[in-house]
């Protein structure tokens, strides 16, 4: 730890440096600078400075550990409240996607949806400089012919990988959420998934509980809602990708016994492919309708 080639300086011998570490204070026999007055040597994650003073690395180690356990934002899922971030309400305005994200901020969004990790450090540093969050994405195999949640190896190697990217990501100040997979449950029959997504959740929770853990759906049907409900009770709220129906969304979950939180995680324009504009127009107009339904309820 203080040797020539880590401290990358000439030394010489008869001196005494003094070693401090958070928690330990102690001397060894060492080597001191050709010039000058012995030096305190801080190791901290990997990391060696060079102090004059103890007092003053004392306070730049309380510091730098703070710094480092308090950079995420609390996020927390308040029943009959929604959504608070560092203990203040927060409703979210988002997109799916990180490019573009100042266009974003001109038609006052605050979030931004990824479905992987995939580059995320540098979306996370982009988001933060301009105030926006994100709702990280954590790809999950689907059920296919190289992956089947019924087989435990694979299923405990994924969970090791989901680990690994929910330490590495926790503590950025523009995370928001983490989402466990995006339409990966088929028609919702299959309980071997729904239980192995228990498993992350609780996973997740465990070591970042600063970050409500959500996965997304195509859809709530009604046997997604069943699987959900019966398996999943670790998780925050469901993300549900949902475009034309949209408006009768909150009607929907009623009628599936949906009472648990929930949050549109993607939606866009509906489509007209293969419709004639007489059935485009009134398809709107009766969404029109709707949406006027939906407003006059508090969502």
């Amino acid at each position: 730890m203080c040797d020539d080639e880590r401290m990358g300086a000439p030394w010489n011998e008869g001196r005494r440096w003094i070693v401090l570490r958070l928690d330990i204070f102690f001397e060894v026999p060492s080597r001191t600078p050709v010039e000058g007055k012995p030096l305190r040597v801080v190791p901290i994650q990997g990391v060696v400075l060079l102090m004059k003073h103890a007092i003053t690395f004392c306070l730049l180690a309380l510091g730098m550990a703070t710094q480092a356990w308090s950079g995420a934002v609390p996020v927390k899922i308040v029943p009959g409240q929604g959504i608070t971030r560092g203990g203040q309400a927060y409703f979210i305005n988002g997109a799916g996607g990180e490019k573009h994200l100042d266009e974003l901020m001109a038609t006052g969004g605050n979030s931004i949806r990824t479905w992987t990790t995939n580059g995320l450090s540098d979306i996370l540093d982009a988001a933060q400089k301009l105030g926006l969050t994100v709702c990280s994405g954590i790809w999950l195999e689907p059920e296919c012919n190289w992956f089947s949640y019924a087989n435990a190896e694979q299923c405990a190697k994924q969970a090791a990988r989901v680990k690994k990217e929910v330490m590495e990501y926790r503590d950025h100040p523009a995370l928001l959420f983490l989402g466990l997979e995006n339409e990966a449950e088929g028609d919702g029959s299959n309980a071997a998934y729904w239980r192995q997504l228990e498993v992350l959740a609780r996973m997740v929770k465990e070591i970042d509980p600063a970050h409500p853990t959500f996965t997304a759906v195509a859809g709530l049907s009604p046997g997604k809602a069943k699987g959900l409900n019966e398996h999943t009770p670790s998780l925050d709220f469901v993300g549900i990708n949902t475009y034309a129906a949209l408006p009768s969304l909150w009607k929907h979950l009623e009628k599936v016994g949906w009472n648990r939180p929930w949050v549109v995680t993607e939606f866009g324009a509906r489509g007209f492919l293969g419709k004639s504009t007489r059935a485009v127009r009134n398809a709107d107009r009766a969404d029109e309708r709707r949406e006027r339904e939906v407003d006059s309820q508090t969502l």
